[in-house]
């Protein structure tokens, strides 16, 4: 408590600025320590009113503050702000500092690969994040089924770390890159069939068939999870219930992951 009062004195004065900044990670971690993500909302909240500028602090305080603050923001479920500081931090921590930038690291590659950006292997290996590789490689290739079971086996890990949640958030991302898959396999047959001109317009059968093989998903279930892509923005499209199909965009069917992930 007595630090918060102390950070309130030192933030009223902005010639006493670095000094409230110093404070504020001090809490941060505590309140990390102890289990209360939820109370660092406060601060975060009165550093952000003051339109900081990280590049003119010492990076001894810039960094901690930009890590511990994107932290937060993955617990919040903020990815875009989560991946914004984090990315700052990584991008402004030396190259030796080999500790620190596996820390931003193992929160910033989750909120990168919910905006579709997947890591590469050797990444991962170098700074021994391989709980993220089979998934990283599940998701990319819309395996709903590796990645149930790759979240299964690292789950005390990433619990651990703190990223469990946002990393169970990708099967969205997995579900949107199998029906994409689906979606160019028909797409080649009708091409073949001299159906071009149908191609937006797919059977759900055969989307029924990939969702239940991947993930046991009965028809209403692929539906649901069919309905809530189209309403998060991961796909551009409709379902006809008359019909039993799923009608595609004819202009961009499946929008990057970074236009939707806010809403996921």
């Amino acid at each position: 408590e007595s630090l918060r009062e102390q950070f309130q004195k030192l933030h009223r004065d902005r010639d006493r600025r670095e000094g409230a900044l110093v404070i504020c990670c001090e809490l941060l971690r505590l309140y990390f320590s102890l289990g209360q993500a939820s109370q660092c909302t406060f601060l975060l909240n009165a550093v952000d009113q003051q339109s900081l500028e990280l590049s003119v602090l010492p990076k001894a305080l810039s960094l901690p503050l930009c890590f511990l603050w994107g932290k937060h923001c993955v617990f919040d479920g903020n990815v875009m702000g989560a991946e914004k500081r984090l990315g700052w931090a990584l991008a402004n921590c030396p190259l030796k500092s080999f500790s620190n930038r596996r820390r931003i690291l193992a929160y910033l590659v989750p909120c990168r690969m919910r905006q579709g950006r997947f890591p590469r292997r050797e990444v991962l290996r170098r700074y021994g994040l391989e709980c993220y590789e089979a998934i990283s490689e599940a998701v990319a290739a819309g395996n709903v089924t590796q990645f149930n079971e790759e979240l299964e086996r690292h789950e005390s890990e990433l619990i651990r770390l703190g990223t469990y949640l946002v990393v169970e958030q990708l099967k969205l991302l997995a579900y949107r890159n199998l029906a994409r898959h689906v979606y160019i396999i028909i797409c080649r047959e009708l091409i073949a069939a001299g159906k071009e001109d149908m191609k937006h317009k797919q059977d759900l059968l055969t989307y029924e068939h990939a969702f239940e093989l991947q993930d046991n998903c009965d028809a209403d279930e692929t539906i649901c999870v069919l309905a809530n892509l189209i309403y998060i923005g991961a796909i551009r499209g409709y379902l006809s219930d008359e019909h039993h199909k799923v009608v595609f965009g004819k202009k961009d069917p499946f929008p990057s992951a970074s236009s939707w992930c806010p809403k996921a």
